[in-house]
């Protein structure tokens, strides 16, 4: 199935490889290719493969879409972006404009030692490095944006220090057509400890592309909370990938809002390296008209006394779809494991669809997990129970809906800001969301 796109991509990486960051570099120009090679082997995902199988890709084999070319660079204006961030007071603020870092458009008063900002300088200045992601093949879609990765995030938080304000980082798709690739690298080290709050947002209505790698190393005693909200527009295909590495005692929190796209796909793998690691992973997917979000989720144990909790919601109107794949490992050393998975669903809708599939894979013989999924409609007993106390009957579907999907946002309150900011997004997507803000809720 996939000729036709392994083509056209080997072509785009022959036009811009000698203008990728660090160019030239005998060892990075070796990793690009070999990416590059592990794609053409492999091609696109199809149906046919287990973790695609609810999952098209034929739209982007069918019509592939180029890198963005010098002379058709659009950057908006600082008003523009304030006007669409989720945090527009936020104190640091990094903006990538079409997987390019703007940084007339980014500000942060951080720490002294942090480093944030473009990865594309960090591997244009110590190219012998190479690029610090790892290339598991696992997915060619991965490799294809190893070895086209224009730039990305590239943040490091030094050891025991602690930032108190959000960082945000906004992905902005500005102009449409384009296919973009960032890809971006995270460490916190010893006792280091942030919220970093990701937003994807298209500009436009048209037409795009976007494969999102993102590697998070959590050295010991770390706490990162990744707050992710994806709302792009209904003819963009966002494919994201972010592994993330957990040391002991330290704790990685994802918090995943995929509010818009046509077909959205998150690739979420935990790895609990050391007694005492914990991953909390919260997410809310809420696909109508026809649009297709995917979440795809693996915590592996690998040492023992670690703990994981895992909670998604869907709220799928109209035709919309919903994929939640979510899986846990157990390695054979990790006795004493605890790990908790839950999926419940909300159909709005007939044509609304979702397939749900969680798994448990258990080699060890000390271990408490247990993983559930629910399908459902509203509850005709809470509808009644608002409409005897006067609510009339559309604000009590928004309330029942809205309070079903808010949970996944509940261990952000005490970040007043920003939990206000998501219920926000929440409530401009929600079938009724308009009643609730009218409530002032």
């Amino acid at each position: 199935m996939s000729d036709v796109a392994s083509q056209f991509y080997a072509d785009e990486f022959e036009r811009v490889e000698s203008l990728l960051p660090g160019a030239g570099n005998i060892q990075l120009d070796d990793q690009r290719k070999k990416a590059l090679e592990y794609f053409l082997a492999q091609g696109l995902p199809t149906t046919r493969q287990e973790n695609w199988k609810y999952t098209s890709l034929a739209a982007l084999e069918k019509k592939p879409l180029p890198l963005k070319r010098e002379q058709d660079h659009v950057e908006p204006s600082l008003a523009e972006i304030l006007e669409v961030a989720v945090l527009p007071q936020a104190e640091h603020r990094l903006v990538f404009v079409d997987g390019r870092f703007a940084p007339a458009l980014s500000k942060h008063a951080l720490a002294v030692g942090v480093r944030a900002g473009a990865l594309s300088s960090r591997v244009a200045d110590r190219p012998d490095e190479g690029l610090p992601l790892s290339s598991p093949n696992h997915c060619a879609l991965v490799s294809l944006g190893l070895a086209l990765s224009e730039d990305g995030l590239d943040l490091t938080i030094p050891a025991g220090v602690s930032i108190h304000s959000p960082i945000l980082v906004m992905f902005v798709s500005a102009s449409a057509g384009h296919s973009v690739f960032p890809a971006s690298a995270i460490h916190l080290a010893e006792g280091a400890r942030v919220t970093l709050v990701e937003q994807h947002i298209a500009l436009h209505n048209e037409s795009a592309f976007a494969q999102i790698l993102t590697r998070v190393t959590l050295d010991q005693d770390a706490d990162l909370t990744h707050v992710k909200l994806q709302v792009e527009g209904e003819r963009t295909i966002h494919l994201a990938d972010t592994e993330v590495d957990v040391a002991a005692r330290a704790q990685y929190h994802s918090v995943v809002l995929a509010l818009g796209a046509s077909i959205g796909r998150e690739d979420l793998r935990i790895n609990l390296n050391a007694s005492g690691a914990h991953a909390d992973l919260d997410g809310a997917y809420l696909p109508r008209k026809r649009m297709h979000l995917d979440h795809h989720t693996t915590v592996r144990h690998v040492s023992p006394n670690c703990t994981s909790r895992q909670s998604y919601r869907g709220i799928l109107d109209e035709a919309g779809r919903g994929v939640f794949n979510g899986r846990v490992v157990v390695e054979k050393d990790a006795q004493h494991t605890d790990a908790q998975q839950s999926n419940a669903n909300l159909l709005l809708s007939e044509n609304a669809e979702i397939d749900t599939k969680p798994q448990l894979e258990i080699f060890a013989d000390d271990v408490k997990c247990s993983h559930g999924a629910t399908v459902g409609q509203l509850d005709p007993a809470e509808l009644f129970y608002l409409r005897s106390r006067g609510i009339d009957e559309a604000a009590a579907r928004a309330l029942v809906t809205f309070a079903f999907a808010a949970r996944v946002l509940s261990s952000l309150e005490s970040q007043e800001a920003l939990y206000s900011s998501l219920r926000k997004a929440l409530f401009t997507h929600l079938p009724g969301g308009s009643v609730l803000e009218d409530l002032s809720l």
